[in-house]
């Protein structure tokens, strides 16, 4: 059906019950995904708002682990590969996501914070009249942030010293 390339999922966890229908149903009917990315409740980008952050999923590595010992419990684990996603900033996080059972991660915080993005998230920026820190789809419609990885991005230096 996918002309043999790979089909998968992403989801966070939400109650293990939930994921172990999920798993239930892959050993009754067969069918099963190339790749399962599990993603925490830890915000990603800083964009969610607090009250999803602190009360909506479970953190990477509580989900993680959960999905690892199920599939290896179930028989599966040889067959499905694991990506981790959420709040993978230092190498420590990348090695403890790898130990914990991963195959690979996803990173986007890391490298905003390097290049000076998200240093206060959307979330607690609310309700006032200061810009965004960092290009958004508005922006390049106006004429500012980044546009390509040939130019520069004109516009973020001023707006971090602001």
């Amino acid at each position: 059906m996918s002309g043999g390339k790979p089909v998968g999922f992403k989801l966070c966890i939400g109650h293990a019950w939930e994921w172990f229908a999920i798993a239930k149903a892959m050993l009754k009917t067969g069918i099963k995904p190339d790749f399962i990315v599990i993603d925490g409740a830890e915000g990603g980008t800083g964009a969610a708002p607090i009250e999803f952050v602190d009360h909506v999923g479970t953190p990477l590595r509580e989900g993680l682990r959960l999905v690892y010992n199920t599939l290896v419990g179930i028989g599966l684990r040889e067959q499905i590969k694991l990506g981790a996603l959420g709040k993978i900033i230092t190498a420590f996080d990348m090695a403890r996501a790898f130990a914990l059972g991963a195959d690979w991660f996803n990173s986007a915080r890391g490298f905003m914070f390097a290049v000076g993005w998200g240093r206060i998230p959307p979330a607690m920026r609310r309700n006032t009249s200061r810009s965004q820190p960092w290009p958004s789809r508005k922006a390049n419609r106006t004429g500012s942030g980044c546009r390509s990885a040939s130019r520069s991005c004109n516009g973020i230096a001023s707006r971090q010293a602001a």
